[in-house]
């Protein structure tokens, strides 16, 4: 029976490659704090990317789509032994997409490069290297979620709808990832093994923004709104060291694992200029509604050389202790390092003799604790607890970074495994105790620009979820989740109210048996409403609430022969029309069709 509390670790992937699914082989949400074996861990899930890696036999395939708004995509995929021997595997993927969207104006494209090789360099031994290459760009790019705004100075409503964009025409947005990594696996015997991972990652970012967030009620001009230039540099250097095995004690046999990992960013900011609408009345097109002309940005003071570090480390020990036949216990803890410093350099309006404005170090140690019990050969209950520290970069109404997010996690459930693990389900009961917690403050601004956050101590999130996934018979599977919580304050308010509380997933993919070349399935999504509290002074609630809404998403997939299918994805069947910002008019995606042909060779 697996374990909830499962004694597996990611690599501490410090890549920050832009996702493009054509190199990976899955893409999984890992619930839980994750700070035990990766350092500073969210309390509430990680993302686990798994690239591809080369295939003992040769294989490959290409792949073409289209879809709505001029969305084209094209794959290659191509994988092997590169001797006779199969010593030596190689695989290269090729990715391009590009698409406009359902926002007026936009238009974006990306593509990526991965190469990867496997060498044996004996029967326990494996070396493997990887090259990844990643760029996005896009034209007329909102700033974030910010669509335009709901309500008028005088608070009445205004007239835009999912298709209005707030950014300029001329907003630009780029990004390039080069990333290398290389590995070594080697396995002392069949229970005892160590891998050790580096990498590196060049990032190049460069972006134009624009955005208005208050009108007049005549719509002649802006009332608010910023525009702002940034180029920035990020190097990025990995190292995850990791040792995994089973050993025997009292008769029985227990799992172990043990490592070191640690990042270090350096990130440099060579421009940043910014301009109030103040200064920026004059591009504003009456008739369009946005702004149309540039502004000259050599005329506005680059408050952006600076200069960055941050550095985090820590080494973990952790242990499955099979106590009974049924009982197992989970014990570990990890010594964590995290460092920033920022500096102005020479050139900044700030610039203050290389004395850093941001300088600090924080050390925590995570004990992690879990039990498991099995009721039945196919049911396990399980509890666990966990500390969580969590260094954030987010900034107050006075620019000052919060301190670290630190907390305690419960979580008590049970999991069970039926028909051979064909079917699984899962229902599990939490609470997260946080200090420190960042809620966005009112809708104030930080000096930055962005929306500042004020730190709330003694919150508590409480919750709860379900999930299925499995085969329910022969050719007819399905997964489902439903999920609740909410988070409150040490007096018992409401928290983070644009978060909704409730969440629900359903897919489901039937292949016939009388017709075994065709598959035909459906999705559901449905979240509960979510609200801003920013406006509640004036009555407006209901204007800044996201109400509860429900996506249904259909597809079919038909195998011409064991080499050629054709996928069709029916994205927003019913074209619901759906907000996804309480403070702003951004929309999700309307009805839309894409269709792949997909050859395997």
């Amino acid at each position: 029976m697996a374990c909830s509390c499962r004694l597996t670790s990611t690599l501490d992937d410090n890549s920050g490659a832009i996702l493009n699914s054509a190199i990976y082989d899955s893409v999984a949400v890992v619930r839980g704090a994750t700070g035990l074996l990766i350092g500073a861990g969210d309390p509430g899930a990680s993302v686990n990317v798994v690239r591809k890696r080369p295939t003992s036999e040769f294989q490959g395939s290409v792949e073409a789509g289209l879809g709505r708004w001029d969305k084209r995509r094209l794959v290659a995929d191509v994988g092997g032994p590169l001797n006779t021997a199969g010593t030596l595997r190689g695989r290269v993927v090729a990715g391009y997409d590009e698409a406009k969207s359902w926002v007026d104006r936009y238009k974006g494209d990306n593509h990526v490069f991965y190469g990867v090789l496997d060498a044996d360099l004996g029967d326990r031994t494996v070396l493997s290297l990887s090259l990844e290459r990643s760029q996005e760009k896009s034209k007329a790019t909102p700033w974030a979620q910010s669509g335009m705004p709901l309500i008028f100075t005088d608070g009445t409503l205004t007239p835009f709808d999912r298709h209005d964009n707030n950014a300029a025409d001329w907003a630009r947005w780029k990004k390039q990832d080069t990333a290398f990594s290389a590995a070594l696996e080697h396995a002392f015997n069949d229970d005892w093994n160590v891998k050790l991972r580096y990498g590196h990652t060049k990032r190049d970012s460069y972006a134009k923004r624009s955005y208005i967030y208050n009108f007049s009620s005549d719509m002649s001009a802006p009332i608010g709104g910023t525009g702002q230039i940034t180029d920035r540099e990020e190097n990025v250097d990995g190292l995850d060291i990791r040792l995994n095995g089973r050993y025997s004690l009292w008769g029985r046999q227990h799992q172990l694992v043990a490592g070191f990992n640690g990042s270090r960013l350096k990130s440099e900011l060579f421009e940043q200029r910014r301009v109030s609408v103040a200064d920026a009345a004059a591009w504003m097109g009456d008739s369009s509604v946005r702004w149309t002309m540039e502004p000259d940005w050599a005329a506005v003071t680059n408050q952006g050389p600076s200069k960055t570090t941050v550095t985090q480390w820590g080494t973990y020990l952790a242990t499955q202790f099979k106590a009974t036949d049924r009982l197992s216990l989970i014990v570990g803890g990890r010594w964590s390092s995290w460092k920033i410093k920022s500096v102005d350099l020479p050139g900044s309006p700030y610039y203050d003799d290389g004395i850093p404005y941001i300088d600090r170090k924080e050390n925590s140690f995570v004990p992690y604790g879990g039990v498991v019990y099995d009721l039945t050969p196919n049911l396990s209950a399980y509890t666990s607890y966990t500390e969580i520290f969590k260094p954030q970069y987010r900034d107050d109404v006075n620019g000052n970074q919060l301190d670290p997010l630190a907390g305690k996690n419960y979580e008590i459930g049970l999991k069970g495994e039926w028909f051979d693990g064909r079917l699984n389900a899962s229902a599990a009961v939490f609470e997260l105790r946080q200090d420190n917690l960042p809620v966005l403050d009112d809708g104030n601004l930080n000096p930055s620009g962005g929306y500042a956050y004020r730190a709330e101590d003694h919150t508590k999130t409480r919750g709860w979820e379900l999930e299925v996934a499995g085969e329910l018979s022969r050719g007819w599977s399905m997964q489902a989740g439903y999920s609740r919580a909410t988070i409150r304050d040490s007096k018992g308010g409401r928290l983070n109210t644009h978060t909704p509380i409730h969440q629900f997933k359903l897919f489901s993919s039937y292949t016939p048996a009388s017709l075994p070349k065709l598959t035909v399935g459906g999705g559901l999504y449905w979240q509960s409403k979510n609200y801003s509290t920013n406006y509640d002074a004036y009555g407006l609630r209901d204007v800044f609430t996201v109400k509860g809404y429900t996506l249904v998403n259909l597809m079919g997939r038909y195998a011409f022969n064991d080499h050629l299918s054709l996928t069709v994805n029916l994205n927003n069947a019913f074209n619901k029309n759906y907000r996804v910002d309480t403070g702003g008019h951004t929309y999700g995606p309307e009805r839309n069709i894409h269709a792949t042909l997909k050859y395997r060779f």
